[in-house]
């Protein structure tokens, strides 16, 4: 089971908070990634607050400093974000790493890929697009609303499909005790 360090649950809060601020100010009944996402320098920014001695404190946007310090830098962002994309999908859940996009404005399909394969979505290299489009579609349909429902439902639908592999493990098993 993964759990989130303090800056992992504050990177997701915030990622959490920037899909729903944004979803309340330009609702669209379409995907449209651009009005969603989010550059690593954004996210960053959201995050910090320079301290009097140089160092920086993390912070989701509006709040408290905590005690969770980041570097200066953005080298902690991206492990921090798959580590956070993983515990979503571990969860049920789209993953949350697919808001981050780079600086340029476009998907990060060399994080993505290998996150994907990672967690043995099926993903082909030649629908990398669509799945992240797809996953950008989940998380604003997830996280923009406030439904209890839709988080039962993710959690007894992921459920469901571990008790499915399980019964097939199981099965298998019981297969190949008959024939031995």
């Amino acid at each position: 089971m993964i759990t989130l360090t303090p800056f992992e649950r504050l990177l997701h809060s915030t990622l959490v908070s920037h899909i729903r601020t944004t979803a309340q100010s330009q609702p669209r009944v379409h995907v449209n990634p651009d009005w969603i996402c989010i550059t690593p320098k954004a996210l960053a920014s959201q995050l910090r607050v320079l301290k009097d001695d140089g160092s920086t404190t993390a912070r989701a946007r509006g709040g408290n400093a905590r005690t969770a310090y980041i570097e200066p830098g953005l080298d902690r962002l991206t492990p921090a974000i798959a580590h956070v994309s993983m515990y979503e999908f571990e969860h049920g859940r789209p993953l949350l790493g697919t808001l981050v996009v780079t600086d340029a404005g476009a998907p990060n399909l060399d994080a993505l890929a290998p996150l994907a394969r990672h967690l043995r979505l099926p993903v082909e290299p030649d629908s990398i697009d669509r799945f992240w489009t797809q996953q950008i579609d989940e998380l604003i349909r997830f996280w923009a609303t406030e439904d209890l429902v839709l988080v039962i439902d993710s959690a007894v639908d992921r459920l469901a499909t571990e008790l499915a592999d399980i019964k097939a493990l199981v099965r298998k098993l019981a297969n190949a005790k008959k024939l031995s």
